[in-house]
């Protein structure tokens, strides 16, 4: 038996098998995105290509497989308002509605920038995308701009509106010695040998009807030029035809409202609001077919209408009128207000607030994320649902607090009661019953009560029992405050209440709820070490250590020792003021000119600061040490507005809710346990081809982690960040281990606890 045979066997004897960790790596991103909402359809390399805002992907009819393509995988922007396939130069150009641009070749991904790095006034949309040779014609908010696809450059731009004015042009066709473009207030044609760029070389046609008003797409099909004039009168649409010589209607019985012409495969592609409809070059409609919510369509080679969706997604549909949704699993929309994780399941509120705390009215939406797969409820009958909760004592029951609606119960998927003015102590906040009974916050206190705020009530705050009753306390006149948003329960059952521009409410019953007599509370102007009032507070957590931190519009602010909250006339917030160590004794305070919306805690008690404008910032325990700060221009992270962050402490994958959607990263804590009976190591065995990390993870917080090998020499050393630790797989020099079997020694900070376990390494 040779030495590395020897080596297995030793390490299986000595080793248990451990459960598989999450599917992203350290340091990896991966996206969540509504891929349901497809806006744009193209065909190239035997793909069919799907866009919808927020990214891309592609259903490969050679593998039946379906990939992704976003920030991610590597574009550059979000936004997507068009794409197109050029099959002459293999590649697929992606425009944003910023128009940015993407070529993608192969599996690489080239940037154009030029247009939206540019001072453009007004609409800057990339409306359609269309192809001449080795030139794209982008057709934009302000005119048309070719790009040179061999080249990889802006060619020339085309401002075609009178005096040479730009007007929004929605798409271009080629015709002949003759280029057309539909805008917003009419077509025009100009002879593609003259000089483009002078505005004297395009005219507007003035023999079709309503020539002076919007045409909103076009296409060059067997010879003629097709487009469609977008009525003002809904469903009142006309398409016309020119057969070089004159316009003529095509179709006078369709009544739609049209979206899209297309020339695909020797076919003439219709989309309208209700129907997809394939004709040949007689004008025989060959395919119809009815989806939802159509955006787009193709018909490829194979003789399949693929349509963009914006409610099933990318659908394939056959001659007979059947179909088939063909997309990743997402979220049903981008809405993310707030993000919260319980028992291994990612919750997300698609509702929301304006700045005036006014009702947005999307409709009632949330998302779960559990096992891998995303799943989509919708409440048509109600609006803005904004916190989601899961009681602590029975996973399968859980909680949505609407603005508007009261409070929405669950079983599991289903929807059991709404609690609201009627069945329960919440309040609405006119006497009639409209829908105004408006839910700011929920939180379960030690004895698993439901807490909730109720805005424009005079019993503000209500409780619903463990034992299903409900209790209400009449606070409001102690706040002086008509709106209140999250509520905090700390460890030892001290509620906070965050009102907007008011400051906050702390209150304690004293665990007496039927006696009020001897409740504490106070309404608290926040105000910082330098005796600055700071009341616009925007949201608030407590940490590992019972500290209570801030997001004001003036960065963080910390209570460090919160019990005190009542017992101190003058209990003030600290500002965490960061040394700027340039030989001065000059500092800034953390995130002073930023407005923070949201506040994680992870197993390591770093925290997680999601920002109005600026992105999302990972800090050290105590604030002073930034870890990382990702932003839209650096990472994978769809917005620097970023709503809500949600920590899974079991993973330590983090989720970031922003106002573009849902992205997330593997960071390196974990929820520390209270003792060593779960450390396992992932993988293990290490094969050679891995070259990412090591984790180490079960462990206790602040665990000293040692690595040596087999004779006890010393690899490496670190110490857990919460219930994990990181090895890169190199010794001290910073070199890559031999084959061989590696001992972990884990001690906790204080030394009472121990454990030892095994990494394999096969090179």
């Amino acid at each position: 038996m040779n030495r590395l045979k020897i080596i297995i066997l030793f390490f299986l004897t000595c080793s248990r098998i451990v459960p598989a960790l999450s599917q992203t790596g350290i340091g990896q991103w991966r996206s969540h995105l509504p891929y349901s909402k497809a806006i744009k359809v193209t065909e190239g390399d035997n793909k069919i290509y799907c866009a919808i805002s927020e990214g891309l992907f592609y259903y490969d009819k050679t593998s039946n497989s379906i990939s992704k393509l976003t920030k991610v995988e590597g574009l550059s922007d979000v936004g997507i308002s068009s794409i197109n396939y050029s099959a002459e130069n293999n590649v697929l150009v992606v425009a944003y509605s910023n128009s940015n641009i993407d070529l993608i070749t192969g599996n690489r991904i080239y940037n154009i920038p030029d247009i939206k790095n540019k001072t453009i006034m007004g609409n800057r949309t990339i409306n359609q995308i269309s192809f001449r040779g080795t030139d794209a014609c982008l057709s934009c908010g302000f005119g048309i701009v070719v790009l040179n696809l061999a080249r990889m450059e802006i060619k020339d731009t085309y401002i075609i509106g009178a005096g040479g004015s730009e007007i929004n042009v929605f798409g271009t066709a080629c015709n002949g010695n003759y280029i057309f473009a539909a805008a917003e207030n009419g077509i025009y044609k100009a002879n593609l040998n003259s000089n483009l760029v002078d505005f004297h070389a395009w005219q507007r046609i003035e023999d079709i009807p309503d020539f002076d008003k919007k045409y909103n797409a076009i296409t060059a099909y067997n010879g003629k030029i097709y487009v469609n004039y977008s009525s003002e009168t809904f469903n009142n649409d006309a398409i016309y035809q020119f057969d070089n010589d004159s316009w003529s209607i095509f179709k006078p019985e369709r009544k739609l409202q049209n979206i899209s012409l297309k020339s695909c495969n020797g076919k003439l592609v219709v989309v309208s609001n209700w129907n997809n409809d394939v004709y040949d070059s007689n004008g025989n409609n060959l395919a119809h077919v009815t989806v939802s919510d159509h955006r787009d369509a193709i018909y490829d080679k194979d003789n399949i209408l693929w349509v963009a969706d914006y409610d099933k997604g990318l659908v394939k549909c056959d001659n007979s009128g059947q179909w088939e949704s063909v997309s990743p699993n997402g979220p049903k929309s981008a809405n993310a207000m707030s993000v919260s994780c319980f028992n291994h399941t990612i919750f997300v509120a698609g509702g929301g607030r304006n700045s005036d705390w006014n009702n947005i009215w999307n409709k009632g939406e949330i998302f779960t994320f559990k096992d891998e797969n995303w799943k989509s409820k919708y409440i048509n009958s109600l609006s803005d649902i904004i916190r989601i909760i899961v009681n602590p004592q029975n996973s399968k029951e859980w909680y949505a607090a609407s603005w508007g609606y009261g409070l929405l119960q669950f079983n599991e998927d289903s929807l059991v009661t709404i609690f609201n003015q009627t069945n329960s102590t919440l309040q609405n906040a006119f006497p009639d019953n409209s829908p105004y009974v408006r839910i700011g916050g929920l939180a379960y206190d030690s004895r698993n009560n439901l807490w909730m705020t109720n805005s424009h009530a005079a019993n503000c705050i209500s409780v619903k029992l463990a034992n299903g009753k409900w209790q209400s306390f009449p606070y409001k006149k102690l706040t002086n405050a008509d709106f209140f948003g999250d509520i905090l329960i700390t460890n030892n059952d001290i509620k906070w209440v965050l009102m907007p521009n008011k400051g906050l409410f702390v209150f304690d019953n004293n665990n007496t709820l039927d006696n009020t007599q001897d409740d504490r509370t106070k309404r608290l102007d926040v105000i910082n070490e330098a005796g600055e009032t700071v009341n616009s507070v925007y949201s608030f957590a407590e940490d590992l250590d019972g500290a209570i931190w801030l997001g004001t519009n003036k960065g963080i602010l910390v209570y460090y020792n919160p019990n005190k909250v009542f017992d101190e006339n003058d209990f003030s917030a600290q500002r965490i003021l960061i040394p700027r160590n340039d030989g001065t004794n000059n500092a800034d305070a953390l995130l002073s000119t930023e407005t923070v919306n949201t506040i994680a805690v992870d197993g390591g008690n770093r925290k997680w600061i999601g920002t109005d404008r600026s992105g999302a910032y990972l800090v050290s325990s105590n604030g002073l040490k930034e870890i990382c700060h990702f932003t839209a221009e650096n990472s994978p992270l769809l917005s620097n507005r970023v709503l809500s962050i949600a920590v899974d402490g079991n993973s330590g994958e983090v989720f970031f809710g922003t106002d573009k959607g849902i992205v997330s990263y593997r960071a390196t804590a974990t929820k520390a346990g209270e003792t060593f009976k779960d450390v396992y190591v992932f993988p293990n065995p290490v094969k050679g081809d891995y070259q990412g990390d090591i984790i180490v993870t079960g462990l206790i917080a602040d665990t000293n982690v040692k690595i040596t090998d087999i004779s006890g020499n010393l690899v490496y050393e670190t110490k857990s960040v919460g219930g994990q630790a990181v090895w890169h797989g190199k010794n001290l020099h910073g070199q890559r281990v031999h084959t061989g079997v590696y001992l972990v020694f884990c001690a906790s900070s204080d030394g009472t606890q121990t454990c030892v376990t095994k990494i394999l390494f096969i090179r």
